[in-house]
Formats: C-alpha cells, structure tokens, sequence
C-alpha cells in the first residue's frame, strides 16, 4: 500500500470517528448551544477531510495538482461563509459584546479580505 492510499484509509477513517463523536456529543449533558457550535465545526471537518480525500483520490487518476488546492481553496470558502452567516446570526441575537476576545482579530480579517477583494474585482467607491 502506498502512502496516498494510506492517507486516504486514515482519513476514511478519521471521518467515521468525527461523525461517532458527534453521535456521542448527543448523549452528553452539555449545553445544547455550545453542542451546536462544536457539531457544525465537527460537521465542517468532517466535510473539509472528505473533500481532501475525494481530491486525492481524483488526483490519482489525473496527477493535477491544481484541482485539488482549488477543491480545497472552495471549501474554505464554503466553511468561511458558514462561519460568517452563524457570526452574523450571534450578531443579531447580541450574543457578542464590544470587548469580545477575537473580535478585533475578525474584524481586522474581515477588513483585509475586503481590501483584497477591492483590489481584485475594483474599489466599492465608484
């Protein structure tokens, strides 16, 4: 067995134990909002290893590097959307204060990825 189908056993593998964890989060007497956040975040390495291992597995019958960085590159993308539609929903339900940890760090990322994308796609001040 080589070593690319060993890592794709190990993530087969490491995605089975991610949704058995979340089966076993159900029976714990946690609170049930901190449970839904660590579900969606198992839910969004569940579905990050499944897509590194589908592109592995792609990239054994077409060696294209690219198509893997760039199916990674869209899942990140996908996860950072989720991520910013649950942040913008604890927004709204004022579950975050002014004097959060972190949340000058997001929303200085926030800021970069804007300028970025002015950069890209042209400024937003016409």
């Amino acid at each position: 067995m080589d070593v690319r189908t060993r890592a794709i056993d190990r993530l087969q593998k490491v995605c089975s134990e991610l949704a058995e964890l979340d089966t076993e989060l159900k029976e714990c007497d946690i609170d049930a909002n901190a449970v839904g956040i660590f579900r969606r975040t198992l839910d969004q390495m569940h579905k990050t290893a499944s897509t590194l291992q589908q592109g592995m597995e792609r990239s054994r019958l077409s060696p294209d590097g690219q198509s893997l960085l760039a199916l990674l590159i869209e899942e990140r993308m996908r996860r950072a959307s989720q991520l910013n539609t649950d942040i913008s929903k604890d927004f709204e339900a004022g579950q975050i204060r002014t004097d959060q940890d972190g949340l000058s760090v997001y929303l200085l990322a926030l800021n970069q990825i804007m300028q970025q994308r002015d950069l890209m796609f042209g400024s937003r001040k016409a």
